[in-house]
């Protein structure tokens, strides 16, 4: 077990690499470049030679893993990479367009994410 991988993921390391044996053959997960990518904040910064040879689906297995508070961003940043897309997120409607598009005045229901607040603009 490299020593740069966290306690807490020890088990989930050993499971990754025996359902992907190839990733062992293909990395050297003993060298100081994955201690270091594993202590960057930025993902993209200090990525080891072989991350940057692996097939997209490891490189999300990978950052699964070992940093999933960015697996998020990850996923978005690797298809958009994938896609050759610089924006892979859909285009925001505007209250003014989603009224507009209903003109039988039916009820419409409006689901938003955490931290989103559309009231100022439904006022409008």
């Amino acid at each position: 077990m490299p020593s740069w991988v966290p306690a807490e993921r020890h088990d989930d390391f050993i499971y990754l690499l025996s359902c992907l044996p190839e990733l062992t053959q293909e990395c050297d997960f003993n060298s100081g470049a994955w201690r270091d990518w594993i202590d960057s904040q930025d993902y993209k910064l200090l990525v080891p030679r072989e991350y940057e040879k692996m097939q997209w689906k490891h490189k999300l297995n990978i950052i699964k893993l070992l940093k999933p508070t960015i697996f998020g961003n990850a996923v978005t940043d690797l298809l958009s990479e994938f896609l050759k897309k610089p924006n892979i997120q859909p285009p925001a409607l505007s209250m003014n367009k989603i009224v507009k598009l209903n003109e039988t005045n039916e009820p419409i229901l409006l689901i938003t994410s955490s931290g989103s607040d559309p009231s100022k603009e439904i006022e409008e």
